[in-house]
Formats: structure tokens, sequence, C-alpha cells
């Protein structure tokens, strides 16, 4: 049976620099059209509009975004967002080189001990670490960018939390928007669940 380790970072080398590292980076995520903070935001964008015929409404989940998400792209793609910055010199001492430093710090060696064994994570951020999720959502935010960038048939909606999706499209491009975004990243792989009685999952709801 496939597993996920989850660890306790609590105590570990590593976790007051990753606290530090997720404040510093918080500024970045959430600053586009397409992020939504929680269920009821969602609900509040969508309660008046109207899902017309020729539309699907689905979601997209992200299958184990922590685990897949390669270390060099999120890397990449932080390092870019901060340069990109303006204001990063008023926010913080610390310099871009140090941040992108110490993130990958936290992000290469993750190591968890389990029955008499040692292992090493070899792909994906570490479930449990403080700056797991920021820079789950950072990456997040540039491969929906490239999809709808990329995309003839880019959906009318998507609004997402971190790897959930709600998403409301033309049917006859649904099959063609579903491929198209899981060829993004190679390791990022979307489940789509289309709507049943009106309603599709939402942050399992």
């Amino acid at each position: 049976m496939p597993l996920r380790p989850i660890i306790s970072f609590i105590g570990s080398p590593t976790y007051n620099l990753s606290k530090e590292i997720a404040r510093l980076l918080q500024p970045l995520v959430g600053n586009t059209a397409h992020h939504v903070r929680n269920s009821i935001e969602l609900a509040d964008e969508v309660k008046t509009m109207i899902v017309q015929e020729d539309e699907a409404m689905v979601s997209f989940d992200v299958v184990s975004l922590f685990t897949k998400i390669p270390v060099e792209l999120a890397l990449e793609v932080t390092q870019r967002r901060l340069m990109d910055w303006t204001e990063f010199e008023n926010y913080t001492n610390w310099s871009i080189e140090d941040v992108c430093q110490g993130l990958k710090i936290c992000l290469e060696p993750t190591f968890l001990h389990f029955r008499g064994k040692n292992y090493k994570q070899v792909l994906g951020t570490a479930m449990g670490s403080p700056v797991s999720i920021v820079v789950a959502t950072i990456v997040m935010e540039d491969i929906e960018s490239r999809a709808m960038k990329t995309s003839f048939c880019a959906p009318r909606l998507w609004k997402r939390y971190v790897d959930d999706a709600f998403v409301l499209t033309d049917h006859n491009h649904l099959t063609n928007f579903s491929d198209h975004i899981n060829k993004v990243e190679p390791s990022i792989k979307f489940a789509m669940e289309t709507a049943t009685n009106g309603s599709v999952p939402f942050l399992d709801e």
C-alpha cells in the first residue's frame, strides 16, 4: 500500500528556518484572480453565476501535491517571484539570495527515521514542514498561469485553494483542457470530478 509520511518538524534542525522562510514568502501567495481563501469565499463569488447549458461544472484536485512538487521548480519559481516583488527590500533585511539559499536548505535534505532505518525523500516537499504549503501554493500559481496562457480552451471560471480547483468550462472543451493541464508539469497530475446532482466536491466538502 503506497504511503505518504507526514513528519513533525518541531525541534528539527530546519524547523525555525522553515517557519521564517514561510513568513517571508507569505506575501507572494494568493494575489491572483484564481485564488480563494476557503469554500465560503468561493460560495460568495459564484452564488450569482449561472451555469450555461453548454457548460460543465467540475473540480480538479492535484494527486499528492506536496510529494510531487519538483524542488528545482519550487526554487526557480520562488526566486522569480521574489525578483518581481518591488517591495521586497522594504519588507525584510534578508537578500533574495539568502531567502533562496534558506529555502533550498529546508527543501532538499528531508530525512526520516522509521523502524530502525533512515530514509531520504527524493521528490517533493515534506508534509509537515512549515514552508511546504507556501511553496506548494507558489508552484500551483505558476502551473495554472502557464496552463491558462497556453490553452485554446481555458475555462470561464477557475478558482483554487492550494490543490483544489472549482471550474466552469465548455462541455466540448473539458477533455482537451484536462489533457492540457496535466501536461504542463510532468509530475503534477490533476484528478477531475464532474458535478453530481448539481454539486462538486471542493475542499472535501
